[in-house]
């Protein structure tokens, strides 16, 4: 290793070899096709914000979220 012939001590190399290897694993990660949590997930926030939830938190059909997005486009009132 290049470190340990210029005489780095052995933490900061462990240092260097430990924030290198962080990118690598949270990539791997990402690539997991993992489910997101609602709070990072836009299409619930989305649903979550405009009242398109029903009493339990789970989305509505989506043949109800149509037909309540096309009755508020009609609706200039608010």
């Amino acid at each position: 290793m290049v470190l340990k012939e210029v005489g780095a001590p052995t933490p900061l190399i462990t240092l260097f070899a430990f924030l290198g290897s962080v990118p690598l694993v949270i990539g791997v990660v990402y690539l997991l096709p993992l489910p997101l949590p609602r709070f990072a997930d836009p299409y619930y926030q989305y649903l979550k914000r405009h009242g398109l939830l029903d009493a339990t938190g789970k989305p509505l059909p989506d043949a109800d979220i149509e037909r309540i997005l096309a009755e508020r486009e009609g609706d200039t009132s608010s």
